[in-house]
């Protein structure tokens, strides 16, 4: 299977376990807390059934104030819509900037989907070097499919020289090591 279509697979498994109910919000474990992030989580929930039901409007209002709020798995899904023009006018250099915070917070599906933004130059300049940079810090996060983004990462190097592959390791390592602070872009 091709590099792209691995990725477009991944992606659907992604919004596959989405709808079937399988929440990538991020969620306080303080207990006295959590009832002032509910609603927040309540809309980016609302604004995720919204999007399985085709209703992109009702999606992007109840996530965009929670996007620009911080809220990482809301900066994701508003990059997913201006990637694909969904409610909105396809926007590639939209989809980096929301991608970007969310990347910066740790978030998986962006780390990943990022990656795929600049390994096929949609809406920057085609750099393996930063995509491989993303592949190599999402393949090690904690997300179930990590696994399957260190393949697409190995599948990437096959793509680049030695020395390639050196520096997009140490980007990735001084991309994590500063909290996402400095990350080569």
């Amino acid at each position: 299977m091709a590099i792209f279509d691995q990725i477009i697979s991944l992606n659907r498994q992604m919004l596959g376990a989405a709808k079937l109910g399988v929440n990538f919000s991020e969620r306080f474990v303080f207990p006295d807390l959590y009832i002032a992030v509910s609603t927040p989580e309540k809309d980016l929930d609302q604004g995720l059934a919204a999007y399985n039901n085709g209703d992109y409007e009702t999606a992007i209002a109840k996530w965009k104030p929670l996007a620009e709020a911080g809220e990482p798995s809301a900066q994701y899904y508003l990059g997913l819509v201006y990637f694909n023009g969904q409610g909105v006018l396809q926007d590639y250099l939209e989809t980096i900037q929301w991608f970007k915070l969310a990347v910066e917070q740790g978030k998986f599906e962006a780390q990943y989907n990022i990656a795929f933004t600049y390994a096929n130059g949609r809406g920057v300049r085609r750099d393996n070097l930063t995509a491989y940079m993303w592949l190599y810090i999402a393949g090690y996060s904690e997300n179930k499919l990590a696994a399957r983004v260190g393949e697409f990462r190995d599948e990437r190097a096959k793509r680049m020289t030695n020395a390639e592959i050196s520096q997009g390791t140490l980007w990735a390592k001084e991309c994590l090591n500063s909290g996402y602070t400095m990350c080569g872009y």
